[in-house]
């Protein structure tokens, strides 16, 4: 018989007391107030929201969101997963800085983008539209004031925006003409750079027409919604009685006045598109996330674009 010597007291004592410690509830440390550490115009350069408006992104986003715990079991509030992303979506997607700034993992950061985009993204169908019937002739008469261009509700265009390369058989589609990966994004702009309609769904080889040719806004057109109200588009669009492009070779003084004011008043697209990425710096670089991610920031961009020009927040300062 085996012999496992005799049992001591204290030992059993203190293995009991290491198993509570175990066993106790975890104590979540507070966290950096973002909003206590930077002055208003730190605040702003940082998260191209002034601390009001940030807190009503937050606010938006609430309902869609809930409170998690980092890979160290540290609290993570919803104030601070929501400008965990501002600040990814601001400073070009470096994960590694902003999980830095915000005390936070790398991979709380990536899951925090991935669950915050969705929800803000979500908010497109009430930020992201064109204006209801009775603003339609505001909004044309803007777009007249550029150039005298009449009946214009909005500006299309496609522009790239880099992801990195998303594997898979058919990973080489989403190389673009220029040689590098993208999601060719459709957008149409009014004439203040608000975003009116986005497709975020395109690899970067597809063509503009395309594009537009598959997407829910040609058959709003097609079906009169809009009334006697049009696009103005470059000349990679097909002509249509709702989209007008320049003329290739103008050779009368009348055809030549109307590519001058059609290029006029569609550059306020082109001019969105400024606005837009010089936001939003993580647009103008490879996006590092899965795909379906990166769709999503794409789409929250726009949201957050959107709500920067509703609330009057200016571009200036906005580099660092």
């Amino acid at each position: 018989m085996a012999d496992y010597g005799a049992v001591n007291v204290d030992d059993v004592r203190r293995i009991r007391e290491i198993r509570d410690v175990r066993r106790r509830r975890k104590k979540y440390l507070e966290r950096l107030n973002i909003f206590r550490k930077y002055d208003d115009v730190h605040f702003r350069n940082r998260y191209r929201f002034t601390k009001e408006n940030a807190r009503k992104v937050i606010e938006l986003v609430r309902p869609n969101l809930y409170e998690s715990e980092d890979n160290r079991g540290l609290s993570i509030s919803i104030e601070t997963q929501v400008l965990t992303a501002l600040r990814y979506y601001a400073r070009s997607g470096y994960q590694d800085n902003t999980a830095d700034l915000h005390n936070i993992s790398q991979a709380s950061v990536s899951r925090i983008i991935t669950n915050v985009s969705v929800a803000i993204a979500g908010l497109a169908p009430r930020y992201v539209r064109f204006p209801r019937e009775e603003k339609r002739m505001t909004t044309a008469r803007k777009f007249y004031d550029i150039a005298r261009f009449p009946q214009v509700i909005g500006a299309i265009d496609g522009t790239h925006i880099p992801i990195t390369n998303p594997g898979g058989e058919l990973a080489q589609i989403y190389i673009n003409r220029k040689g590098w990966y993208s999601l060719n994004v459709q957008v149409i702009s009014d004439a203040s750079f608000q975003i009116l309609d986005i497709v975020a769904r395109w690899r970067g080889s597809a063509h503009d027409s395309r594009i537009f040719n598959e997407s829910r806004i040609k058959e709003r057109f097609e079906q009169h919604e809009f009334g006697r109200f049009i696009l103005l588009g470059d000349s990679g669009y097909g002509v249509h009685k709702y989209l007008l492009t320049p003329l290739r070779n103008p050779e009368t003084r009348q055809e030549r006045v109307y590519n001058t004011c059609h290029k006029k008043t569609r550059n306020v697209v082109e001019r969105c598109f400024g606005c837009w990425k010089g936001r939003f710096r993580c647009l103008t670089k490879n996006i590092g996330t899965r795909l379906g991610t990166a769709k999503n920031i794409i789409v929250a961009c726009a949201v957050l674009h959107n709500l920067a020009v509703i609330w009057k927040e200016e571009m200036e300062g906005e580099l660092s």
